[in-house]
């Protein structure tokens, strides 16, 4: 007061008593990251200048390893790779049936070998042998040269064609309209596979505060 004596102050505090119990501490962080695929593919023609013959899938479509996705426009030469076929195919079948008719024709001579002498018999044998040789040779020639050409057609077809290399859900597609045009390696398809994602998180300063092996809650 204002005699300098030092006296009590009555006003009394109002306080709230709780008790404390120990318990761990938990120290968090907020940490920016977002979603993403851990499995996806880009897809892309390899050849360029080509025109969309069909679209097959959509945005958001589940797609199977395998399913064609779209393709260019490339009748002559499906046309050229189907007769490549069938044509293999039969000279392989006329291959097979010279080799029949060879082998019935030695057993003959075997059978009738006593009617000859021995020279006889061998100038036969040899004979009959260089007969059909010339002719399969002729048609194991011509299939070796059609096999190259239909190697070479069926890398260029599947230029002309995308197909999905993985099960997955398409997250993107490109252009497909009517001015399009191929341009091999422009990404076309993204399929990604939904059912395992990671958090990606691009400030390498939160690096220390993870720890490979432990398990994490992460809020939405």
């Amino acid at each position: 007061d204002s005699s300098g004596v030092l006296t009590a102050n009555d006003v009394k505090g109002a306080y709230e008593f709780t008790t404390v119990e120990r318990d761990t501490v938990q120290k968090t962080k907020v940490i920016a990251a977002n979603y993403q695929q851990v499995k996806s593919e880009n897809l892309s023609f390899g050849t360029n200048g080509g025109r969309l013959a069909g679209v097959y899938v959509e945005l958001g479509d589940e797609v199977k390893k395998g399913d064609l996705l779209a393709e260019l426009y490339c009748e002559e030469e499906k046309l050229y790779f189907t007769e490549l076929e069938y044509n293999m195919k039969t000279q392989k079948m006329q291959i097979e049936h010279l080799k029949a008719q060879r082998n019935l024709k030695l057993t003959q001579l075997v059978r009738e070998k006593d009617k000859y002498s021995a020279d006889e018999y061998q100038s036969k044998m040899t004979e009959l042998q260089d007969e059909y040789r010339t002719q399969i040779e002729d048609l194991e020639d011509k299939i070796y040269i059609e096999n190259m050409e239909y190697v070479q057609l069926k890398q260029l077809l599947e230029a002309y064609r995308i197909v999905a290399g993985m099960d997955g859900t398409i997250t993107y597609v490109g252009n497909t309209g009517s001015d399009f045009r191929s341009w091999a390696g422009n990404k076309m398809f993204t399929i990604s596979d939904g059912e395992e994602l990671a958090f990606l998180c691009n400030e390498p300063e939160y690096i220390p505060y993870f720890t490979l092996g432990e398990t994490y809650v992460f809020a939405t």
